[in-house]
């Protein structure tokens, strides 16, 4: 009854493509929004980090009467943190993306004390307040 079969034809293997097509691309429908909030939520953790980072390098600094405008720019803003010449470079190597980048920074005058920061990283802008993440936006790609 059953021939010596030693293959498939070629609508077999026409519908096990289709099917295989039609999974994968299912699949990847469910996936990827919970890849791109995963990202987002590493993003906001990145950017918790760099704002405790700066509170230390603040505390530090003033303590050496060392903080204007100036410096907290040259020191903090002009460069990614995952460059060298960031004064945030030793404190955050290895556990912060490379390419993040601090917008801007707001301090309380009256206590010597950082109040906000805002962060480009992978993408995303992400301010932090008081500690907690006060807004993360995606930004268009141009």
């Amino acid at each position: 009854m059953w021939k010596d079969n030693k293959g498939m034809t070629l609508l077999e293997l026409t519908i096990a493509v289709t099917v295989l097509a039609a999974v994968s691309v299912a699949g990847e429908s469910v996936i990827r929004p919970k890849i791109e909030k995963n990202r987002m939520n590493r993003h906001i953790a990145e950017a918790q980090m760099v704002y405790e980072a700066i509170t230390v390098y603040l505390d530090d600094a003033t303590s050496r009467g060392t903080v204007d405008d100036f410096s907290l720019y040259e020191d903090l803003m002009m460069y990614p943190v995952g460059d060298e010449k960031n004064s945030l470079y030793e404190m955050l190597k290895g556990m912060c993306s490379d390419d993040i980048k601090i917008v801007r920074i707001s301090l309380d005058r009256k206590k010597t004390k950082i109040s906000a920061i805002v962060c480009r990283v992978g993408g995303y802008e992400v301010e932090i307040r008081d500690g907690r993440m006060d807004g993360c936006i995606k930004i268009k790609q141009s």
